[in-house]
């Protein structure tokens, strides 16, 4: 008789939710910086939160690559992991909330060219307390016309995640995230937002450990510290945070989310 073969497939969450692993989400895989030039890292231990190990190479990753994951992850959650997802450039763009036009069609060619080439080990312990690990590129494969068809509205793209990505979708190991919400975010508010949802109670940490983790290059502390108060207030306005207080003393950031899960509900 001939055996079945196993099919490996993302969690089927509602349309306008977006799945973030943890371990990204508790990370500076992807940083809040946007305006100096990448860097390139070699073996980087990235910063993160304790139990959590990531080392990286590739490309800075920023978190408009996030953004372009999160919704490539969206797709591929309809299919078997392994089998291919196709989408165009326009649809891709339009679903980032992006203008359409030329620079976005290079800026998204370019993110998945950057998260291909890439290579990351992220370990981490499951819900039951076991060490898992993902040793591999963020994308498997992808394939496109090429840059000469990027101003093109048709132009198709074919994409793969490897299997072993299901290790980062497992039980209590990530997050739901509210698109559409994130995508009115800029990005040091939108780093926040991830980061305080993936904890069901928050608990307070110094604005110079939020600076790591984020991955600000903010060169000094009260700098970061008057961009993170702004971000904060960003998140009350938009009523995921209820409150926050930067302790002067101490520098101590302790926020409060507002109860009530998303609604799972499509």
């Amino acid at each position: 008789m001939a055996q079945s073969k196993s099919i490996f497939q993302l969690p089927l969450w509602p349309e306008a939710i977006r799945g973030l692993p943890n371990a990204v989400a508790r990370s500076a895989l992807f940083s809040v910086n946007y305006t100096d030039p990448r860097m390139n890292y070699h073996r980087q231990v990235v910063a993160s939160q304790e139990g959590i190990n990531i080392i990286y190479t590739g490309e800075e990753l920023r978190l408009d690559d996030e953004d372009v994951l999160l919704q490539l992850i969206h797709l591929a959650r309809m299919r078997p992991l392994g089998e291919d997802v196709m989408f165009s450039t326009y649809a891709l763009i339009k679903s980032l909330g992006w203008t359409v036009n030329k620079r976005s069609y290079e800026r998204l060619y370019d993110s998945i060219v950057r998260m291909k080439a890439t290579n990351v080990t992220i370990k981490f312990t499951d819900a039951t307390g076991a060490w898992v690990e993902y040793h591999e590129s963020l994308i498997a494969s992808a394939e496109h016309g090429g840059k000469d068809s990027l101003n093109r509205v048709d132009s198709l793209w074919r994409i793969r995640f490897h299997k072993r990505v299901l290790v980062l979708f497992g039980e209590a190991t990530y997050t739901y995230l509210d698109w559409q919400t994130r995508l009115k975010l800029p990005p040091l508010a939108k780093k926040l937002h991830s980061f305080y949802m993936s904890h069901e109670f928050p608990y307070g940490m110094t604005v110079e450990a939020l600076q790591t983790i984020t991955g600000s290059r903010t060169k000094q502390l009260r700098q970061f510290r008057y961009k993170l108060k702004e971000a904060l207030t960003l998140l009350v306005e938009c009523k995921f945070l209820q409150s926050f207080v930067v302790d002067p003393t101490t520098d101590l950031v302790r926020v409060v989310k507002i109860a009530g899960p998303l609604s799972l509900e499509n």
